[in-house]
């Protein structure tokens, strides 16, 4: 589990395995045997290309069913993202969008009404006067006023949206993925604010977070057609808990 023979390294295949987990609820790794049937390599499986036959429960690697012995499925403590919160991403997405609409028009949505009736504009006048002021709310803000017209803002949009609605969204994602709050760079409420120290927040990142994520995974590498009868396999995390954290995570091999 500490080495490969491929250019995906360890560290990588795992997270992408935990990438599968998070958006899928599933991953897979396709894997190499020895002579005794036990693992020496193993690579992980593009969600694009491995689904699951309804009928046989077999896995298929780009339509071809694989032997039991060549793959490896995770199941994650959760159903994916994309099944359990997709509307949440939508929301997400129509913010992110929202807000970049704001800085690229800072100024609030204008419209113009004709107060000269002798002035007949063709629908083609009237696409580049919006197309002119679309362009002069976006560098800096001043626009010409054509004479027989009246320019008239409608409203403003508060900024507070912006600003709490994407705190929120951020301690939203970490409820999702079992985060605590504190960890998240998102501003909270000052009377949720409590002192903490970094032992502490390491603590709750191995209790709360990473516990919760890698357990399903060592679970799943520690069966007998995994590993050996009577073997436990377990995240190295004792670099995480101690009280003196080293500035780079411990080396491997590979």
């Amino acid at each position: 589990m500490t080495s490969t023979k491929t250019k995906q390294s360890p560290i990588e295949r795992m997270l992408w395995t935990l990438d599968d987990l998070i958006f899928y609820g599933t991953s897979l790794w396709a894997t190499e045997r020895d002579d005794n049937n036990q693992i020496i390599d193993a690579l992980r499986v593009d969600r694009s290309n491995w689904s699951v036959d309804p009928d046989t429960l077999g896995v298929l690697i780009n339509g071809q069913l694989a032997k039991d012995d060549q793959v490896i499925i995770f199941e994650g403590p959760q159903e994916g993202l994309l099944s359990i919160a997709p509307e949440a991403i939508k929301a997400s997405r129509d913010m992110a969008n929202a807000w970049q609409e704001r800085v690229k028009s800072p100024i609030p949505m204008i419209s113009f009404k004709q107060t000269d009736e002798n002035i007949q504009l063709t629908d083609d006048e009237i696409d580049d006067l919006i197309i002119d002021a679309e362009l002069a709310r976006q560098n800096g803000g001043t626009a010409f006023e054509p004479v027989g017209f009246e320019m008239r803002v409608l409203g403003d949009v508060k900024t507070d949206l912006y600003v709490e609605g994407r705190n929120a969204e951020r301690l939203d994602w970490g409820n999702y993925l079992s985060i605590p709050a504190a960890m998240l760079d998102g501003s909270m409420s000052t009377a949720t604010l409590t002192y903490s120290t970094a032992e502490g927040k390491r603590s709750e990142f191995v209790d709360y977070s990473l516990n919760y994520w890698a357990s399903s995974v060592e679970a799943r590498l520690s069966q007998d057609d995994v590993s050996p009868e009577d073997t436990y396999s377990r995240f190295d995390i004792s670099w995480l808990t101690n009280g003196s954290q080293p500035a780079n995570n411990p080396r491997s091999e590979d």
